[in-house]
């Protein structure tokens, strides 16, 4: 019932993207089910490949996005968007990650994908937290989590469970991590999300491994070890053989270490898993440092850094260049440590790592402490100490602690050095203590998660026996339900038939009705424009022609009569109407024809009125216009708008400024007109007459545009207008 249901929804989708008749329906049908199903191929491939080739994850993503908005399926979007969000994620991309994650978001919700929505909200949170802002990344989290009970998403909560655990880990909240991912752990093992579930005992192993309980870490790594190898997941065994590697690291094994390394380093490399590869060889490399094998560290740190520069992993850049600037420091080689360590410390601060920034610089610290640069190493120390005011880290404040002491004994002041010296051993005992605590805390945790998981085995055990009860009864009912179910079906598909033929006969209606609509629009809209051109023409023909003749007349007189003085004035008054009348004509002209609806006759028609003003007042002065402007058309309304913006400005200069000379310069760019109008006139206090009224019109005007006017004037030194309207 739900798969034709969900064929009833796509059909309908497919009848509102395009019209056809019933065997181009058909076609179309068929196809929109294929493309879907390619669609949901492509997003599953792209998130078996997230981990081990995110770019090639990053690709498929785009791809299922673009068919997605091709098919119109916003729910192939959204997905395809996670997917493109989790890809930027693991290759450093946070923001453009988290700018992705919220339009799938907005998407999830607007077709309400409850399950899409939780996702966002989860990925968002997640974002957040690695960009450091935990405060926004506890909020989305608890929200997805809440979404996920609500619609009863049982993955969604323990994965929300377990991302909140991984914020807490990384705020050193060590009490609230452990308790999330118990309770991640319980819902994963109900649910039987094995895969998932390996994630959450890793992230136990590394609580256990921030207090130094390396045995209780190496037990929940053995842990994920079994089930990643009982569901043959060959990336998260490699990655766990890492991990168990570096525990053996920590706990000073190194000749194990080595041995579960290089499982892992084959079997990464088998799959071509260049990640885990890189993360691999820097393990090794730090063991062959302990060893104080410094040549083969190098050469390891060395290899990892090229992989993660081919996989573009800014993290793993970082990282790697911090370990290589470690082992050149111990070959005495510091130039080109410090080399290493400032790259390491670029990224990181591109990325706002602040942790791994302060890092960087604590090494940078003992670098130039032992070049003999006290001072720079101070300098640095002093910047430790501004980051740590945004970022508190207990092991910062002590190692930073440790190296002033230093500093300033080799400075000649002991007295801070001995200040610095205890703050040193008041930041390691706490740190001591504070380990002992949460140590407590997490067996404490252990105990309630251990009971809480054998009370939910025995009552998984007493549900299965009832269920094997119910199973007899419901077999012999089973027969029935499929009669019944078969039989609704047959009456589904042949309502779903009628509806279709019902549904087809009122598209076609609705078509045609909304054709003859748009015709008779188009044929109104033509008749509009026939009209418009017909009384421009008839003005210039008639109208036109006639003040033409009388200026004519007016001309001839001035030169042929020898009347008075007073005659003359009347003549020259009777002159300048007569030429205001015409022009005004020529704008109302301008602004009907349609013709002269774009850009470049916009600027002609200025042109010539400037030419006019210049002519009539005996005025200097020189336009200089762009040599090609784009033909875009403007709105009649637009026009004029900008026209008597350039005329106001014009007139103001001729009547008030008195200026004998205007310049005027017209161009496009980044497809904004742009336009200057200089004078040499009296000039006038910006301030005094910002608020009159022709510069209050002309803002007005330019306001209904999104433009903008500049204007630059002092007294007697000229004024500069300069003009900016974006045109789209």
């Amino acid at each position: 019932m739900m798969r034709i249901l969900f064929l009833f929804s796509l059909f309908i989708q497919l009848q509102n993207s395009s019209p056809c008749n019933s065997q181009s329906l058909d076609n179309g049908l068929i196809w929109m089910l294929r493309d879907t199903i390619k669609i949901n191929a492509l997003i599953d491939s792209g998130w078996k490949a997230t981990y081990t080739s995110p770019i090639l994850a990053l690709k498929r993503a785009k791809d299922a996005t673009i068919k997605s908005a091709d098919l119109k399926w916003d729910k192939g979007t959204a997905k395809a968007m996670l997917l493109e969000a989790k890809a930027h994620d693991l290759l450093g991309n946070f923001k453009e990650a988290l700018q992705i994650d919220f339009q799938a978001l907005t998407i999830s919700k607007r077709i309400s994908d409850r399950i899409s929505e939780a996702n966002s909200l989860r990925q968002i949170g997640g974002m957040y937290e690695a960009l450091g802002d935990y405060l926004n990344a506890i909020t989305y989290l608890q929200s997805s989590y809440s979404l996920c009970r609500k619609i009863g998403y049982l993955k969604g909560i323990g994965t929300s469970l377990n991302d909140q655990g991984i914020v807490y880990y990384k705020k050193a909240e060590l009490e609230k991590a452990i308790w999330y991912f118990s309770k991640s752990v319980i819902v994963k093992n109900k649910i039987g999300d094995y895969k998932n579930l390996v994630n959450s005992y890793t992230y136990l192993a590394e609580v256990y491994l921030l207090i130094n309980e390396y045995e209780r870490a190496l037990d929940f790594q053995l842990k994920s070890l079994e089930i990643a190898e009982k569901i043959k997941d060959t990336y998260g065994i490699s990655k766990i053989l890492a991990s168990i590697g570096n525990t053996k690291i920590l706990s000073n094994d190194f000749s194990s270490a080595l041995v579960f390394l290089n499982k892992g380093l084959q079997i990464s490399k088998s799959i071509d898993d260049k990640p885990s590869q890189a993360s691999t060889l820097d393990n090794i490399g730090v063991v062959y440092e302990r060893f104080n094998w410094f040549e083969k560290a190098l050469d390891y740190f060395q290899k990892s850094l090229q992989i993660h520069k081919q996989t573009g992993d800014l993290n793993g850049q970082a990282t790697a260049n911090s370990n290589i600037g470690s082992v050149l420091i111990s070959l005495l080689q510091f130039d080109q440590a410090e080399k290493h360590i400032m790259y390491s410390l670029k990224i990181d601060g591109s990325l706002k790592n602040l942790e791994n920034e302060i890092d960087d610089y604590i090494i940078l610290i003992k670098i130039n402490m032992m070049k003999g640069n006290i001072n720079q190493a101070l300098y640095y120390s002093k910047i430790v100490i501004s980051k740590l005011n945004k970022h508190k880290s207990l092991n910062h404040e002590r190692n930073l602690a440790e190296l002033q002491s230093q500093l300033f004994e080799k400075q000649g002041n002991f007295k801070a050095s001995l200040i610095a010296y205890k703050r040193f051993i008041t930041l390691r005992d706490s740190a001591i203590n504070q380990n002992k605590k949460v140590a407590v805390a997490l067996k404490e945790a252990k105990y309630e998660f251990d009971k809480k998981a054998l009370a939910d085995s025995l009552k998984n055990n007493e549900a299965q026996k009832a269920k094997d009860l119910q199973i007899k009864f419901k077999d012999s009912e089973l027969q029935k339900h499929k009669l019944k179910q078969n039989a609704m079906l047959a009456g589904i598909v042949v309502l779903f038939v009628l509806g279709w033929l019902l549904y087809s006969r009122y598209k076609a209606v609705s078509l045609q009705q909304v054709s003859e609509r748009k015709l008779m629009l188009l044929e109104k809209e033509q008749a509009l424009v026939e009209e418009r051109t017909r009384i421009a023409d008839e003005m210039h023909d008639d109208v036109g022609a006639d003040l033409s003749n009388l200026l004519l007349k007016i001309r001839m007189n001035e030169h042929t009569q020898t009347q008075s003085a007073t005659q003359s004035v009347d003549l020259g008054g009777l002159k300048n109407s007569t030429n205001s009348i015409i022009h005004k004509i020529d704008e109302i002209i301008w602004s009907l024809n349609s013709h002269r609806d774009t850009l470049p006759e916009l600027v002609n028609f200025i042109v010539k009125y400037y030419d006019t003003i210049l002519n009539e007042n005996n005025l200097c002065g020189k336009a200089e216009i762009q040599e090609t402007l784009p033909s875009i058309a403007l709105a009649a309304k637009q026009r004029r708008n900008i026209y008597l913006t350039v005329k106001e400005i014009l007139n103001n200069a001729l009547k008030h400024a008195q200026a004998s000379s205007i310049q005027l310069v017209i161009g496009f760019e980044s497809n904004t007109l742009i336009i200057k109008i200089c004078d040499n006139g009296k000039g006038f206090d910006t301030e005094k007459l910002y608020q009159g009224n022709g510069l209050m019109t002309m803002r007005k005007r330019l306001d209904m545009m999104n433009g903008k006017l500049e204007i630059k004037s002092t007294p007697k030194d000229g004024s500069e207008f300069l003009i900016q309207i974006p045109i789209v």
